[in-house]
């Protein structure tokens, strides 16, 4: 159903304009589009909840580090369109009411727990889907990325620790999020 829709939105669009290679741009909208729909989806779900339960910043900075750092290490990926809506819906509410849970780990925990998955960053490469990008030059560009925004995290983790407790475990959940579709995406890797 997604790729019906977005085949009959790309069908559309580059119908208004004027484009060289047809096939190729309606590859790339069709593909964007469905993205965005697999995307707005479950943020629709996130924000409905995070206006109910009065926790919408929280939720935006969890959304923000989660999807800027699950982009830098890679993750797991579902299959199809409704698998990805149904568990990215259902992985993004359990963390959000993870947040207040995790408010109660110690920060020094916290830190520990980082320190740790910052060493398993520096022994692993993260989760390349394209074969093209799978180079040395690419990885380690993306490693920069990887440690920059990390300890980028850590910091506003220490810095919002005590004034915003709940801004700071956002966060820290963010990064946790990221790292726990890692591990299952190394794990299905490894296995397949």
């Amino acid at each position: 159903m997604i790729e019906k829709i977005s085949s009959k939105l790309a069908i559309n669009l580059l119908n208004k304009i004027h484009v060289d290679d047809h096939d190729t741009q309606y590859e790339i909208l069709e593909y964007g589009i469905e993205c965005i729909i697999n995307m707005l989806i479950p943020i629709s779900f996130y924000t409905i909840l995070a206006v109910y339960i009065k926790f919408l910043p929280q939720m935006l900075i969890w959304l923000f580090f989660f999807l800027f750092y699950r982009n830098l290490i890679g993750g797991y990926h579902a299959d199809s369109h409704i698998k990805c809506i149904f568990f990215s819906s259902l992985y993004g509410l359990t963390a959000i009411y993870s947040i207040q849970l995790l408010s109660c780990i110690n920060l020094y925990l916290q830190i520990i727990t980082l320190f740790l998955l910052f060493i398993i960053h520096i022994l692993t490469k993260p989760i390349i889907h394209h074969l093209d990008d799978d180079t040395p030059e690419y990885i380690r560009k993306y490693r920069i990325k990887i440690f920059i925004f990390f300890v980028i995290s850590c910091v506003l983790i220490l810095i919002c620790n005590s004034p915003m407790t709940s801004i700071s475990t956002a966060i820290f959940t963010g990064l946790i999020s990221a790292e726990i579709l890692y591990v299952i995406a190394c794990f299905k890797h490894r296995y397949h």
